[in-house]
């Protein structure tokens, strides 16, 4: 059996100025970028520590959904709010933890499904393995009943 060659993920960073640059990997859409307001930057831009929170939350969608297409489990709603915390440590500044806040709608019958799938999407998910600090995960789960009301359960 052969060795699956690594996969590879390239992009530019290029200076635009003091506090502005931009990341490219073409064919993509450009983003800017720069420090946020607390290290002498603006909110005009994406800051690494915001990439790396939008990160975490891509990628454990990106996993959740290619579980579900697999397992056939299907949801109509997702929206993640994330937040990652920095703290001064002994050896400088870095990410205590990353907080991933999920609200997913699916039906009835395959709200068990997903939130095992929702598990198994965070201790699969690339960016979360890759991370020094913890990805906590917070799951909300409505459903669409029959009626077109829907019902909550959090957990």
């Amino acid at each position: 059996m052969s060795a699956r060659p690594p996969l590879r993920y390239e992009v530019n960073v290029s200076r635009r100025g003091p506090i502005d640059a931009v990341v490219e990997a073409a064919p993509r859409s450009v983003i800017r970028g720069g420090p946020p307001p607390e290290f002498g930057g603006d909110d005009a831009h994406w800051s690494p520590e915001q990439l790396l929170v939008a990160s975490a939350a891509l990628c454990f969608w990106n996993t959740l959904e290619w579980f579900a297409r697999r397992r056939q489990v299907f949801f109509t709603g997702f929206d993640c709010r994330a937040e990652g915390e920095v703290v001064r440590t002994g050896d400088g500044l870095a990410f205590s933890r990353v907080r991933l806040e999920v609200v997913a709608t699916t039906s009835p019958d395959q709200e068990p499904a997903l939130r095992e799938l929702m598990e198994v999407a965070k201790k699969s998910c690339l960016v979360a393995r890759s991370l020094a600090c913890p990805v906590e995960l917070a799951v909300t789960v409505m459903t669409d009943a029959p009626d077109g009301e829907q019902s909550r359960a959090t957990g």
